[in-house]
């Protein structure tokens, strides 16, 4: 009895047809049976966006001649991956494409964000019914599996919370059945469903979470995420050279990354796993021979791990000073904490004095102007927009020199083992 395991494919590893065939290799050595998750083709994701993003501002010409480009790529792409694109294929893209075709021209009457997951969640679809019919043309035992039939969500569209009791029946129905019978089954990352049946994206780069989650409520033996990477670094290497990869690191320290900003990681992967101590492997697609990184239960283990360096850009830094000179109690934090939660707008790190709050913002996918009007009702505001947020975990002088000398720090804390800066490295005027 084969045991299951979870194989995540992000965009880079299906950016063309030649990669997209190298992923072959990779399922016929797998020791399980195999449940793949995948995310959309390359930049799709960007290019959908970009297609919502015209239709909402009112150009639906323009995004309807993108989406035609979008379309015939992908059946190009098919084309490129099958030899030739069978009718079953064919009539599904067309169905894909049809459907966006026509709400683009309703786009006017529903909520941007609602707008937004409607279409951007067709990358996946479109991605994962093109592997399927070639995992059916080159495996053969491969089943497709709708993730919005699976992942159970609120409302909140672009940011969800997901019902994992719902979520796990919907596994228990459809995945179980398929893998029991199906060597490989295939399933979308980043999408999901609403309580009334709307389509709804989890947060970009949420596919290591939909994978995670699917780890953890089938039971899977372990998730690999396969990367464009070596492994986990201690950086980015396109920014430090010298980055060095991390070949075993905890679960803690793993959502610690993931929390601050960690690109190689969704912060919302790790918790289900550790919850079920399921390890998770990242891998490279592009050289299956490297080691990676294993991300795992190692209570009892002591790591010396190097400086961990985090960027996180485009944050916004708010200081809100009470204007009666107040002083910033308990009652201030509630009412500001509950400004922050209203508008759906996380804080990455904040400090406050006797009369001001200072908070590092992450607006994500929800838009910071609701949040500073709520804030202005009661407060002096002050914001800059465009700073980045670095997170140094186990520090040492000299990189903290270095950063600290990329712009100027408008706000900086230090903890046994992390510090953190916000910087403007805008250019000074000239």
């Amino acid at each position: 009895m084969f045991s299951k395991i979870v194989y995540k494919f992000g965009g880079a590893s299906t950016a063309t047809p030649q990669r997209a065939k190298a992923i072959l290799p990779i399922l016929r050595q797998a020791d399980g049976q195999v449940l793949i998750v995948m995310s959309a083709i390359g930049k799709t994701t960007n290019a959908l966006e970009s297609i919502v993003n015209a239709a909402v501002m009112g150009d639906i010409d323009y995004a309807q001649t993108q989406m035609l480009q979008l379309h015939r790529f992908h059946t190009q792409y098919a084309s490129a991956l099958l030899g030739e694109i069978n009718t079953p294929l064919q009539e599904q893209l067309e169905a894909y494409y049809r459907y966006i075709s026509d709400y683009l021209y309703k786009i006017e009457h529903v909520h941007v964000n609602e707008a937004y997951d409607q279409i951007v969640c067709y990358g996946e679809l479109y991605s994962t019914q093109i592997f399927a019919a070639f995992l059916l043309q080159q495996l053969e035992s491969t089943a497709w599996i709708d993730a919005r039939k699976v992942i159970a969500t609120n409302s909140i569209y672009r940011d969800p919370e997901v019902d994992e009791d719902a979520t796990r029946n919907n596994i228990n129905q459809y995945i179980v059945p398929a893998m029991q019978t199906h060597r490989w089954v295939i399933t979308q990352g980043f999408i999901g469903n609403t309580p009334n049946g709307k389509s709804v994206t989890l947060g970009r780069e949420g596919s290591d979470y939909t994978a995670a989650l699917m780890a953890a409520l089938l039971p899977a033996a372990s998730l690999t995420i396969w990367k464009d990477v070596p492994a986990l670094m201690n950086a980015d290497p396109k920014r430090y050279p010298d980055a060095e990869r991390i070949p075993l690191i905890a679960y803690s320290e793993a959502i610690e990354m993931a929390y601050y900003g960690a690109q190689v990681i969704h912060p919302k992967t790790i918790k289900p796993l550790y919850n079920n101590d399921i390890p998770l492997y990242i891998k490279c697609f592009e050289d299956v021979e490297l080691p990676g990184t294993s991300v795992q239960n190692i209570s009892g283990t002591t790591i010396a791990y190097p400086p961990i360096i985090i960027h996180k850009p485009n944050q916004v830094l708010i200081q809100a000073t009470t204007r009666n000179f107040s002083f910033i109690t308990e009652y201030h934090l509630s009412r500001l904490y509950e400004c922050f939660y209203n508008t759906h707008i996380k804080i990455t790190l904040m400090q406050n004095s006797a009369i001001n709050f200072v908070a590092c913002a992450d607006p994500g996918a929800h838009p910071i102007e609701p949040l500073i009007a709520l804030l202005e009702k009661e407060y002096k505001i002050l914001i800059n927009t465009g700073v980045e947020l670095i997170t140094v975990r186990y520090p040492k002088p000299e990189v903290i020199d270095q950063i600290a000398a990329k712009g100027k720090v408008l706000l900086k804390q230090e903890t046994r083992k992390t510090w953190q800066a916000v910087i403007d490295n805008t250019p000074p005027n000239k």
